[in-house]
């Protein structure tokens, strides 16, 4: 797990990570890979792992004080800095 997370650049082309639901731009996979997840990615491992079939989407700055990070189970994920 990372401290700091890197934000989408942009809303066109938002892919979601299967295991954590980590949402970034589907460049962003390809270059960084899921910081939750762990390690960078090849391109076909990437678009393997991502989807753009989700719905809706929550920003959270501080999970370790947010009510909503607890109730969604997501309190030891990242850190927006």
């Amino acid at each position: 797990m990372s401290e700091i997370y890197s934000y989408p650049k942009s809303l066109k082309k938002l892919r979601a990570c299967f295991s954590c639901h980590l949402i970034k731009t589907e460049e962003q996979f390809i270059e960084e890979g899921c910081e939750n997840c762990g390690g960078k990615w090849s391109k076909t491992e990437a678009i393997q792992r991502i989807t753009s079939n989700f719905k809706g989407m929550i920003a959270i700055t501080n999970p370790k004080f947010s009510w909503c990070a607890k109730w969604l189970h997501k309190s030891k994920y990242l850190l927006l800095q």
